[in-house]
């Protein structure tokens, strides 16, 4: 898993992911931590440019968004 992005591992097989930008980062990597003490896994992707990641090879983008559920945290911005 790409280091680059991943910036909260969830202890067990993924659930979830979180996928925040700026400050909206460390309130993910909270939520997360919340909701593992309700048994529920949660990784934490930090998208500082979708641009960027968009232009990665489709094998990596896929491993780090994971197979789950995926939720964007974004307090406020434009998806250019």
């Amino acid at each position: 898993m790409s280091e680059r992005y991943v910036v909260h591992e969830s202890d067990g097989s993924r659930d979830i992911t979180f996928v925040a930008t700026g400050p909206e980062v460390a309130l993910a990597i909270e939520a997360a931590k919340l909701l593992q003490d309700r048994n529920i896994n949660v990784t934490v992707v930090s998208m500082s440019c979708w641009n960027l990641f968009d232009q990665q090879p489709y094998n990596h983008r896929a491993e780090t968004l994971g197979k789950g559920p995926q939720i964007a945290i974004e307090a406020a911005g434009p998806f250019d």
